[in-house]
């Protein structure tokens, strides 16, 4: 039977990683890869406490490039500006899709740690998704029956935000509970400006490399999957009100 695992990297997640990890395993994600970067805060201990029948690996990384957890957003942007501009010919270098330090972050552990999970030979299927994103399948039961259904090695599963305005985790409520309109798919498409195109995948672990890029994850053929059947919902905060939310569609969270 096909195994399916989710690599993701984390910092600062302790409010919703369990619902995060705990929903996916109900999919039928059955390998979790979690890389904890430079950890603030004790995500470490919840994702030992969870109690599920899913794989969970924990890699913890230290202190690599900077970080800015005490500095306001609009000032981030600008540190973010400068820190690319500075690394521009090691990002040109590399051929990925860098835009600050975290991805850069990123693509470095992912490279290393694909590998591994392919020589370790115990799943066949990768996704690489962020703790604020769900797969949502609303046709299917099951992650394995959706890969079944789409026949295909490479999976794309469109993206669409939810709206999180208002929302702190400091009020113990489920991001997922909070946040039931998102954006419509012909407005992201009048929209323009490529979010039409924002997906992530599920790959065949054999094709997974050379990494591309944390949406397609590989290059190669792919079928992307009519958003009605399945999607990625994204829970962003802070909101992004660049399209108007004007679909109410809750999360179905089977038990």
């Amino acid at each position: 039977m096909d195994r399916f695992a989710i690599l993701t990297m984390s910092r600062g997640d302790r409010y919703r990683i369990k619902e995060w990890l705990e929903y996916h395993s109900r999919i039928g994600f059955t390998d979790f890869y979690i890389i904890l970067d430079n950890p603030n805060d004790d995500t470490a201990d919840i994702l030992r406490a969870v109690k599920t029948s899913a794989n969970i690996n924990v890699v913890v990384k230290g202190a690599n490039g900077p970080y800015y957890d005490d500095v306001n957003m609009p000032l981030v942007w600008e540190k973010r500006k400068e820190w690319k501009k500075e690394n521009q010919v090691e990002i040109d270098k590399s051929g990925l899709p860098i835009n600050d330090e975290i991805s850069w972050r990123q693509y470095q552990y992912f490279s290393e740690i694909i590998p591994e999970i392919q020589r370790l030979g115990v799943v066949s299927w990768l996704s690489l998704i962020d703790v604020d994103e769900y797969i949502a399948l609303s046709d299917y039961n099951y992650v394995s029956e959706l890969i079944e259904d789409v026949g295909a090695e490479r999976v794309r599963l469109l993206n669409f935000n939810y709206d999180t305005d208002g929302y702190t985790p400091e009020s113990g409520q489920s991001i997922v509970e909070y946040s039931k309109c998102r954006w419509s798919h012909q407005d992201i498409i009048n929209y323009g400006k490529g979010w039409d195109k924002r997906y992530k995948s599920i790959v065949k672990l054999e094709r997974a490399l050379p990494l591309a890029s944390v949406h397609a994850i590989s290059k190669g053929p792919f079928k992307v999957v009519h958003h009605e059947k399945a999607k990625l919902n994204h829970y962003k905060c802070p909101a992004m009100k660049i399209i108007p939310y004007s679909v109410y569609e809750p999360l179905r969270i089977s038990e």
